[in-house]
């Protein structure tokens, strides 16, 4: 009696467990999900986005989804109105889940073990790394650190006056800054020496640390055959559509029209935060 939550926050489970706390006097965080929360905290922080996210299905024509739902299992329906009518206009739609969802009866459901959502992704990604080969090299050089050198400790190159991270150009055949507008002639892979130091492009030493994990080994955790492993790695990889555009608005993007959504199921198992990060390596 006379206790004031404010009514405004929260979903009313959140300000339930609020009075809960208050009434019983304990000290202990139940009025969120706390700093133990495998989406909030350790993808958000440590990745710099979560896995929790609405796929922009209005262009996409492949779209995998994993840990959860793309709207109907979660009771969205803005979310459920965009699949359908994705679903409608031909979208390929692949549902990595234990159970056959209502999502997967829509569209083709992939069964794995629970927990196990990891080790699928790594093998997904080596395939396409190591077997397909074919890349969006554009987005690697221009919107991530896939060609920043790495020294033999897992640091940074840096240039000994600006301290600038640095990466190689292929055609000059020289060290340059992160910060150089040639991005179309830097290098992803190979080895180069500056100043001493040994150097791989990041893209380079993920490439090489993922071969270990084939399709044959995943067979072991996910139950997924091999072949279905390649198979959905060469199908998202020939419906990206790498190096096409699409005008929106009279404005004119890159057209990579497939989607690897990896939601909160897969994040809250032992190694979630990391099946998330490899899946946003699949995106990139």
């Amino acid at each position: 009696r006379g206790l004031v939550v404010n009514e405004s926050f929260g979903s009313k489970e959140t300000r339930l467990r609020t009075y809960f706390q208050r009434a019983s006097g304990t000290p202990n965080m139940v009025g969120s999900h706390g700093p133990t929360c495998s989406v909030h905290y350790a993808s958000n922080i440590v990745q710099g986005g979560g896995p929790v996210s609405t796929p922009d299905l209005t262009y996409t024509d492949y779209h995998i989804t994993q840990g959860r739902t793309c709207g109907p299992n979660f009771a969205v329906p803005p979310a459920s109105r965009r699949l359908t009518a994705a679903l409608e206009r031909g979208m390929k739609f692949i549902d990595l889940d234990p159970r056959n969802s209502e999502e997967g009866s829509k569209g083709e459901w992939v069964p794995i073990r629970p927990g196990n959502d990891l080790a699928f992704n790594l093998a997904m990604a080596n395939v396409m790394m190591n077997e397909i080969g074919k890349i969006d090299e554009w987005f690697l050089k221009i919107r991530t650190n896939a060609p920043y050198l790495i020294d033999p400790n897992g640091d940074y190159v840096r240039d000994p006056e600006s301290n600038k991270p640095l990466m190689w150009n292929a055609v000059s055949n020289q060290a340059v800054p992160f910060d150089d507008p040639n991005t179309a002639d830097l290098a992803l892979e190979g080895e180069f020496t500056v100043n001493g130091v040994v150097g791989h492009p990041a893209y380079q030493l993920i490439k090489d640390e993922f071969k270990q994990y084939t399709p044959e080994w995943q067979e072991q955790f996910t139950t997924i055959p091999a072949a279905k492993v390649r198979e959905i790695a060469n199908d998202f990889v020939n419906a990206a559509r790498i190096g096409s555009t699409i005008v929106i608005d009279g404005f004119t993007f890159p057209y990579r029209p497939v989607s690897f959504n990896n939601e909160r199921g897969t994040a809250d198992h032992k190694g979630g935060t990391y099946a998330d990060l490899v899946t946003k390596i699949i995106n990139m």
